[in-house]
């Protein structure tokens, strides 16, 4: 008789969930994905406060100023890693809308949504101010007008001609949600 798989609470699901969309770890283990970033200084501050070492949506925001803000060897550029959150935010959305207990998804949704506008506003953020986080690869083009042009149906490679593919992809409503109730004042400079 096989014995039934022990069901996570919603904090143990609302951290693998946050962990997979920010790609942080609040322990310094050799994560097999070379692309998870150790937040020291989250992971101090959470155990100064002698709460459980979980990420939680109350952390959203540290989460991703301390990823934006350290020097990170493997680390994405700061646009590229905002846009590849959002696109993880929303393939866990995904997932989340098959689960059966209403409560526990409805919750878990609302994790990805706030997740989801966070990635947004800091790349407005961002693109009104470049010099805001640390950026090894700076451009003068824009990283928006990929995206942009990738929803259009075509590509622009760095020289402003048509590129074959390649390149990022924008991911499923991300233009949508930067351009609609923007603060307006952010969006002036970009």
């Amino acid at each position: 008789m096989a014995t039934p798989k022990p069901q996570r609470s919603q904090e143990e699901l609302e951290d693998i969930v946050l962990r997979k969309i920010f790609l942080v770890s609040l322990t310094d283990s050799s994560e097999s994905d070379s692309r998870i970033v150790y937040l020291e200084m989250t992971a101090a501050e959470i155990l100064s406060e002698g709460k459980e070492m979980r990420l939680t949506r109350d952390l959203m925001e540290s989460i991703l100023v301390d990823r934006l803000s350290g020097d990170f060897a493997s680390a994405e550029p700061p646009f590229q890693y905002l846009i590849g959150c959002y696109k993880r935010a929303y393939d866990e959305g995904k997932k989340i809308a098959a689960m059966k207990d209403k409560n526990l998804r409805s919750e878990l949704e609302s994790v990805v949504r706030q997740a989801k506008k966070l990635s947004v506003s800091y790349c407005r953020i961002h693109l009104g101010n470049p010099d805001s986080f640390s950026n090894p690869n700076k451009s003068n083009a824009s990283p928006l007008l990929p995206l942009i042009f990738s929803e259009g149906g075509g590509s622009v490679d760095g020289f402003g001609g048509s590129g074959s593919g390649g390149g990022i992809q924008c991911p499923p409503g991300f233009l949508d949600e930067f351009f609609t109730d923007p603060d307006f004042d952010s969006l002036d400079p970009i």
